[in-house]
């Protein structure tokens, strides 16, 4: 493989175990050179996958041949040592821009609904008369 092709890449995944030997090994089977990896994280599922109600998060940023990408996720598919795991291109992401009402304040400016309404200041007498119309 040639290094100008390379793309680079980032994995994030859960592991049942501690260990990311097997992550590595997959990787490593298919010609990755890895740049970065981020201590694992032991966390508590939203919801039980494969009976485990516990992982460890990590992730890895490497560098490889975009059509290396395939053969790496058929080599974890095929693998009983991940639970879930995402590859993405590292670098390239995209946050929300903001909007140009970024504030509660700025919408409610142009939202009748977060609007208050401006009254005048009742009087006793003002009052009475409401009272008056409602009740008749």
């Amino acid at each position: 493989m040639e290094k100008k092709d390379n793309k680079r890449y980032e994995i994030t995944f859960w592991l049942k175990d501690e260990s990311t030997a097997g992550v590595k090994e997959a990787l490593q089977k298919n010609g990755v050179e890895i740049f970065a990896e981020k201590e694992l994280r032991k966390m508590q599922l939203g919801y039980p996958i494969r009976r485990e109600s516990y992982a460890f998060l990590g992730t890895i940023e490497f560098s490889v041949n975009p059509e290396a990408v395939q053969k790496i996720r058929e080599t974890l598919n095929s693998g009983n040592f991940t639970l879930r795991y995402i590859i993405t291109v590292a670098g390239e992401r995209k946050t929300a821009e903001r909007s140009e009402f970024s504030t509660f304040r700025e919408r409610s400016a142009y939202a009748p609904s977060f609007k208050k309404k401006e009254e005048g200041i009742l009087t006793n007498e003002s009052l009475e008369k409401k009272i008056e119309e409602i009740l008749n």
